[in-house]
């Protein structure tokens, strides 16, 4: 799976793209999937859009442009050089000596392959990507949890577009074993304690009307997600979280496509 950026891949990483610190509880506009119990809430992802092109009439033969892609598919798409170009990142600035860690749940069985395909079609050096599962590894079954597939597409976008923005830098994948509050919060807080990088990057939330609509067990995970962010702050680990595309409560707004 090859991502170009698309309007919802682009606001994720551009988090990513400041140098100024931001400790954020990850509050998106993602929508919410459904919920465990009376007591608990469970994290979203927005996955991007796949566009599968070919050489067949009226495709581009090369990689298409965001005009291009507009026609083609209904969304604008950008490659790595358009979105460094487009938030004028030196050259020479490329992530060397630091490690970006990627919180997701459930991760994807082919993110290693979709990664090197991506470096190798963009002409980005091969990444260094290490892969830790505090709470054991998952068994990928999207039939057992459909919302598995959708995070397999964030965990391919997260990772590609670390990447293509920081092509030097490490990657540690943090993969939660399930997309629960508690769950990814544990995720976290594993990254923050074995100082696994100097930047946490995460892309996920939750409607920001469920977070305490569901009894106390919300404010508690409220509770260990500020800690967390405290405890990265005193590590010297800058945290950054997506703030979505479509406001607080999945409510999608008009974009400009950037040529």
């Amino acid at each position: 799976m090859l991502i170009l950026a698309s309007p919802r891949g682009v606001s994720r990483r551009a988090a990513g793209l400041k140098t100024l610190a931001i400790l954020a509880f990850g509050v998106l506009a993602s929508s919410l999937a459904s919920i465990a119990s009376a007591d608990d809430f469970v994290y979203s992802t927005d996955p991007p859009h796949r566009m599968y092109m070919s050489t067949a009439a009226g495709m581009p033969t090369a990689f298409p442009t965001p005009s291009q892609c507009v026609a083609l598919f209904g969304l604008a798409c950008y490659t790595p050089q358009l979105m460094r170009t487009a938030y004028n990142i030196p050259a020479g600035l490329t992530g060397t000596g630091q490690t970006i860690v990627i919180v997701d749940a459930y991760g994807s069985p082919t993110v290693r392959e979709d990664l090197a395909i991506f470096s190798a079609a963009f002409g980005l050096p091969p990444a260094d990507l290490t892969i830790v599962y505090p709470g054991g590894k998952p068994t990928f079954n999207p039939m057992q949890h459909h919302n598995e597939v959708s995070w397999a597409s964030e965990t391919s976008l997260d990772v590609q577009w670390a990447h293509a923005i920081a092509p030097d830098a490490k990657i540690v994948l943090v993969i939660a074993a399930n997309n629960g509050g508690n769950v990814l919060n544990n995720a976290q807080r594993y990254a923050i304690d074995n100082r696994l990088g100097q930047v946490m990057s995460l892309s996920f939330g939750a409607n920001e009307g469920a977070i305490r609509g569901h009894g106390n067990a919300n404010n508690t995970q409220i509770a260990q997600a500020h800690d967390n962010y405290i405890a990265a702050q005193a590590a010297g680990i800058t945290v950054f979280a997506s703030a979505g595309d479509d406001g607080a409560s999945f409510s999608p707004g008009p974009w400009v496509p950037l040529d």
